[in-house]
């Protein structure tokens, strides 16, 4: 609670390059993670010939903070959720909102990850379209879940 206190009270923040960043929304993620802190970038991403806005988030008791690219396009379309370890890509289709495919930088990453998350985040959401803040809030909530335990991340 005190990171999102201490970041609202000093929002807009600062990067390395200058530029700023607005909150754009707070939770917690129910999970030793804590609170996080939802940060809009004026970053862009770019993946199959598709452009991805970027959103940073910064979670009170992880050291790597995480970013989420999102599809410019269609809500719940795609959203690549990285850390530089691993790449995440959740997205909407028939069976819902949810976890689709899982990357990793080298294999021994894999193994601080728990399969069993793995197979319960293919369905986070029953619905066909979920809007993109629910869908930013709902990436940055589950993916510390995915951890088989919070050391060193």
């Amino acid at each position: 609670m005190m990171l999102i206190v201490s970041l609202l009270a000093v929002s807009p923040l600062l990067f390395a390059d200058g530029s700023t960043a607005a909150v754009y929304l707070t939770g917690t993620t129910e999970s030793p993670a804590g609170d996080y802190v939802v940060l809009n970038t004026d970053q862009l991403y770019y993946y199959n010939g598709h452009t991805y806005d970027v959103y940073l988030v910064q979670y009170e008791n992880l050291k790597s903070d995480l970013k989420i690219a999102v599809h410019t396009g269609d809500d719940c379309n795609s959203f690549i959720a990285s850390n530089g370890q691993f790449t995440f890509f959740y997205s909407c289709d028939e069976n819902g909102f949810g976890l689709r495919k899982v990357m990793f930088r080298n294999p021994q990453v894999k193994e601080y990850f728990s399969p069993e998350q793995f197979r319960c985040q293919s369905v986070l959401c029953k619905k066909r379209r979920v809007s993109r803040p629910m869908a930013v809030e709902t990436v940055a909530c589950f993916v510390p879940q995915l951890y088989k335990s919070q050391g060193g991340n």
